[in-house]
């Protein structure tokens, strides 16, 4: 089996596309420029490929410490009432218009774009992809509409050992792991990719989270459609990789 580990991205003469990436973000109120979207920003523009990023921003409830388990209920049922408005407003609108379209949810904005798709009615004309980066959903949790295109599964990345949220808060408050930690059970809707990735954003250095798997992603749905981007060699620090293969992202089967 090969994987395809993505390289950084280096300057080429890519085609134009339409594509827009539409970012759902998770836990801890309004996002207003979540770090995914502006890792993605900066790759499509250095890789000089004019495609779109929206951010989808909606009130995901601020964590209270004191009150956290209430927080995350109340979260949920947010994203809950927020996925009609999001099939109403975001997924309605580009098959409308026919732009091609991609869905990225983080965390628990997975099941505002689990809860979009299940309100769809008829089979998407638009969607490119759908792509769930540590998803707060009990492992069982499955789509029960023949909504996707033909061939398409959510793509689900999933933090075995690094998310320590999910390892800890979510299995406790659940009763069952994540399917941002194990990976979903349903084989036919989703397609899961062990990372190495924290929950919460880090920043650069030892600590990788979900918002740098958006150049990977980027690349992938590029490569889709047939646009090209040539990759760049860098030097690496001499160092020791901990615990061997688990500290790569697999992004993609080839």
């Amino acid at each position: 089996m090969l994987w395809l580990l993505i390289a950084s991205a280096g300057l080429g003469n890519a085609q134009s596309t339409n594509l827009t990436f539409v970012y759902v973000h998770g836990f801890g109120g309004e996002k207003a420029d979540p770090q995914f979207c502006v890792n993605m920003r900066e790759f499509l523009a250095e890789a000089k490929v004019p495609a779109c990023v929206a951010n989808y921003p909606w009130d995901s409830v601020e964590v209270d410490v004191l009150k956290a388990g209430a927080s995350w209920r109340e979260s949920e049922r947010r994203a809950d009432e927020e996925s009609q408005r999001f099939a109403a407003t975001v997924i309605e609108k580009y098959e409308q218009s026919q732009t091609p379209y991609v869905l990225v949810g983080f965390s628990v904005g997975s099941r505002v774009v689990l809860g979009a798709l299940e309100a769809r009615k008829g089979q998407l004309k638009s969607l490119q992809g759908v792509y769930f980066l540590g998803s707060a959903m009990t492992k069982d949790t499955s789509l029960s509409k023949n909504v996707l295109p033909p061939g398409m599964r959510i793509i689900n990345y999933h933090s075995p050992l690094r998310d320590k949220v999910h390892k800890t808060a979510f299995s406790f408050m659940s009763g069952l792991p994540a399917g941002g930690e194990v990976g979903y059970d349903d084989a036919a809707v989703f397609k899961n990719y062990a990372v190495s990735c924290t929950h919460a954003y880090k920043g650069a250095g030892v600590h990788i989270d979900y918002s740098q798997l958006a150049v990977a992603i980027g690349y992938i749905e590029l490569f889709k459609k047939g646009i090209i981007i040539p990759g760049r060699l860098n030097f690496n620090l001499g160092s020791r990789v901990g615990e061997g293969d688990v500290w790569w992202n697999k992004v993609l089967q080839v």
